[in-house]
């Protein structure tokens, strides 16, 4: 499976450069697109790892307990049919079984990343057609693999404005969230799209890595500002795609060349703020949801580029916070 899937992310990505142009926009929508694809193959093909079953299992129990009330269950099916019969419904795209929804909620650890794919909240939240799509992409999919989710809540929460990042604020502030971390007063929060931006699509996408003209010219300003005694920066990335990819295939975390790749960068800048005196900490590689609501609540935060981060900064603009610019790109 994931040598057909890497010889499909070879083919739309030499598509995407063959047909690239000098449009960011243009070129983060033909992205857009190709990973769109990659995740449908992937649900095609999708094979459950040994944690999601444990998962899947899981849930089946609870849902057998006489205090939960569930319509969508297997009733008195051997919980040895519950890998087969999730399978099949994440290749159908559709659910109707609650014991087959992504388990995260399970656990609710950052660490983890969800394993059903296709799990993409910038997708959603910049689609004004969320309601009327069908299959992945669409808020049935997320209602139904995802339910817990933020981009289900969203989804539930807003009916025709595309971008409501009030809409989006608010669910971030439920209850429910309040024990996730969040950054500091003092935090400077710093957004780096690295991950297959270093390698599948390196040299794609320009306005989503950024110089090193523009981190120095950051930390220039934050030193300038009298900041540095107080002041920690923090360094966020994390490719989730790749991760729920790695998850699915029963691997660890990123391959070699894109570990390699993003710890040199990671580096690099964290270098650009250490040299003026800023202590500096790694957020690398958590759940989705997590880092949206870690991000969101920054006081102080710099941008990397594309819908994702575009996301962030109005959630960012809606809690009060400042967004950092600079002259370089």
């Amino acid at each position: 499976m994931r040598m057909l899937t890497l010889l499909l992310l070879c083919a739309t990505v030499q598509a995407l450069r063959i047909e690239q142009s000098n449009d960011d926009d243009e070129i983060e929508r033909k992205m857009d697109a190709n990973e769109r694809e990659i995740d449908l193959f992937e649900l095609d093909h999708f094979m459950p790892s040994k944690d999601l079953v444990k998962g899947w299992i899981a849930q089946w129990h609870k849902l057998q307990s006489p205090s939960v009330s569930s319509s969508v269950s297997f009733g008195k099916k051997n919980e040895a049919t519950i890998p087969a019969t999730c399978r099949h419904d994440v290749n159908g795209h559709s659910t109707k079984r609650a014991e087959c929804q992504d388990p995260w909620p399970l656990s609710r650890n950052c660490e983890n990343a969800y394993e059903i794919p296709g799990y993409r909240l910038g997708d959603l939240y910049w689609d004004k057609y969320i309601h009327e799509h069908s299959g992945p992409n669409s808020i049935k999919f997320y209602d139904e693999f995802f339910p817990e989710s933020i981009a289900t809540k969203y989804g539930r929460s807003q009916h025709h404005k595309m971008g409501d990042s009030a809409a989006l604020g608010q669910v971030i502030d439920r209850l429910e969230y309040f024990s996730f971390e969040k950054p500091t007063q003092n935090d400077v929060v710093v957004h780096l799209r690295l991950g297959d931006k270093l390698t599948t699509y390196a040299g794609s996408f320009s306005n989503m890595v950024k110089s090193d003209k523009f981190y120095r010219d950051i930390a220039k300003q934050l030193k300038e500002s009298g900041r540095a005694d107080s002041t920690r920066v923090v360094l966020v990335t994390g490719d989730h795609d790749i991760m729920q990819r790695a998850a699915m295939n029963g691997e660890s975390g990123l391959s070699r060349s894109t570990k390699h790749k993003t710890l040199a960068y990671l580096d690099k800048v964290k270098k650009f703020f250490t040299e003026k005196g800023f202590g500096v900490k790694v957020r690398m590689n958590m759940n989705a949801d997590c880092d949206v609501v870690y991000m969101a609540n920054a006081k102080t935060f710099v941008e990397s580029g594309g819908g994702y981060d575009r996301l962030v900064k109005a959630l960012v603009g809606v809690k009060g916070g400042n967004v950092m610019k600079s002259k370089y790109k």
